[in-house]
């Protein structure tokens, strides 16, 4: 759901950007999300 808690992936090289949210749990691995996600994003050029 909305309030679901979740940890950002990020990723990214010189063509993209690449966010990913995934819930974190004790399973071996963590899954993703599996509904959207509301965020705010700010991006600094120096």
């Amino acid at each position: 759901g909305r309030n679901q808690p979740c940890v950002p992936e990020i990723s990214a090289n010189k063509y993209a950007l690449n966010i990913r949210f995934t819930t974190p749990g004790t399973d071996a691995r963590p899954r993703q999300a599996d509904s959207d996600i509301a965020f705010e994003m700010t991006f600094c050029n120096l």
